[in-house]
C-alpha cells in the first residue's frame, strides 16, 4: 500500500498531462520540427501518449456528464473537453506506412468527431457535426463522383470565406482576452469570468479547426479506399474486371547491343553518316556556278548600255535646244545694231 500511494503521488496530475500533450501539438504546428527527424516522432509520441492517459483519468474521474449543461462545468476543467481535439489534431501528424495510413486517419476523425459532438451537446457551438463518410461499393468497378454543379462550388466557397472569417475573429477575440489576462493576473471573480470566456473561445476556435481536419480527412479517405481496389486482391471481382479490361501487352523486339566504335564517332564528327547526303558532284556545282556568273554579267553590261543610250539622246536634244536660242540671239542682236548705230544718243561725247 505504501508502494502504491509512492507510485501515484509519483504519477503526473490530470492537468500535468493536458499541458504536456497540449505543448507537443504547439511545437508540431509552429514546425519547430523537422517532420522526417526522430526528434519529430518522439514529439509527437510522447504527445499522444500523455493525451491518452489525460483521457483515461478524465473518464475515471467522471468530469463530463450529457446530462449537464457547459454553465455547470467548472471553469477549471473545461481545457479538458479539448483532449479528443488534440488527440485528433496529433494522430493526423504520426509519420506511418502507407499500409497504415488509412487505419491512422479513421482513428483521427473518431476523436475529432467525438469534439464536435461534445461541443454540440454542450451547446458551445450550434453547428451539426459531420455525417459518416458513405461507403462505396464493394463489388463491381467504382464509378467516379460525379462533378459539382457551379451553384454548389459557389456555396462550398462562401461557407469557406464564412469559416476563415470566423476563425480570425475568435482569433482576435483569443488573443486580446490572453493581453488582459497577463496584465491583470487571477486574483478575482471577474478575473476567473474572463479566464472562462478564453477557454470558451478556444473551443469555439477548435471546433472551426476539427472541422476542416473531418473534411480533408474524408477525402484522404476516399482517396486512399480508391487505390486499394485499383490494386485489388487476387480474388478481388474489381481486380478482376480490371484485368480483363486492360488491353494485352504488346510484344517488343529483342533489343539488339549496340556496340560504339571509333569509327563511328570519326564518321559523326567529320560528316561520314551525315543525315544529309549531296546531291550534285563538284563538276556539276561549278558549271551551275558559272552559269549564274555569265548571266550576271550579261545583264550589268545591259544595263549600262540602256542608261548611256537615254544619257546621249538627252544630250542631243539638250544641244539642239542650246543652238536655236544662241541662233534667235543672234539674230536679235543683228536687228539691233541695224537700228541702233554706233555713237547714237551720245551727244556730249563722253565716249
Amino acid at each position: 500500500e505504501i508502494k502504491m500511494a509512492a507510485a501515484e503521488a509519483s504519477a503526473p496530475s490530470l492537468s500535468e498531462l493536458l499541458q504536456r500533450g497540449w505543448d507537443a501539438q504547439r511545437r508540431v504546428e509552429k514546425g519547430e520540427l523537422s517532420s522526417g527527424s526522430l526528434e519529430f516522432k518522439s514529439c509527437v509520441s510522447s504527445g499522444l501518449q500523455a493525451l491518452e492517459t489525460a483521457t483515461h483519468l478524465a473518464n475515471e474521474l467522471s468530469l463530463f456528464s450529457t446530462n449537464e449543461s457547459v454553465e455547470e462545468i467548472a471553469t477549471t476543467d473545461l481545457r479538458y473537453l479539448l483532449l479528443p481535439a488534440l488527440l485528433g489534431d496529433l494522430t493526423l501528424q504520426v509519420m506511418d506506412s502507407e499500409a497504415t495510413r488509412l487505419e491512422t486517419i479513421k482513428k483521427a476523425r473518431v476523436y475529432l468527431v467525438d469534439y464536435l459532438q461534445r461541443c454540440k451537446s454542450y451547446a458551445i457551438t450550434t453547428k451539426d457535426p459531420p455525417s459518416p463518410p458513405e461507403a462505396t461499393p464493394t463489388a463491381g468497378l467504382a464509378t467516379p463522383p460525379s462533378r459539382k454543379s457551379l451553384e454548389q462550388l459557389s456555396l462550398e466557397r462562401a461557407a469557406r470565406i464564412a469559416r476563415l472569417r470566423e476563425q480570425k475573429q475568435l482569433e482576435k477575440k483569443l488573443e486580446d482576452i490572453t493581453k488582459r489576462l497577463d496584465s491583470q493576473g487571477i486574483s478575482s471573480s471577474a478575473d476567473e469570468g474572463l479566464l472562462r470566456e478564453q477557454l470558451l473561445t478556444q473551443l469555439q476556435a477548435w471546433v472551426l479547426r476539427c472541422q476542416d481536419h473531418v473534411r480533408a480527412v474524408d477525402q484522404e479517405v476516399e482517396l486512399l479506399e480508391g487505390m486499394e481496389k485499383m490494386r485489388g486482391a487476387p480474388g478481388d471481382p474489381v481486380a478482376r474486371q480490371l484485368e480483363a479490361a486492360a488491353p494485352p501487352p504488346a510484344r517488343q523486339r529483342p533489343m539488339k547491343p549496340v556496340v560504339i566504335t571509333k569509327e563511328m564517332l570519326q564518321g559523326k564528327v567529320f560528316g561520314a553518316g551525315y543525315p544529309s547526303l549531296p546531291t550534285v558532284s563538284l563538276e556539276e556545282f561549278y558549271e551551275q556556278t558559272y552559269r549564274e556568273q555569265v548571266e550576271a554579267h550579261r545583264r550589268q553590261a545591259a544595263q549600262p548600255k540602256s542608261r548611256l543610250s537615254e544619257e546621249e539622246d538627252g544630250m542631243e536634244e539638250g544641244e539642239e535646244e542650246e543652238s536655236e536660242e544662241s541662233l534667235r540671239k543672234a539674230r536679235e542682236w543683228d536687228d539691233f545694231k541695224d537700228e541702233n548705230r554706233r555713237g547714237w544718243g551720245n551727244k556730249r561725247n563722253m565716249g
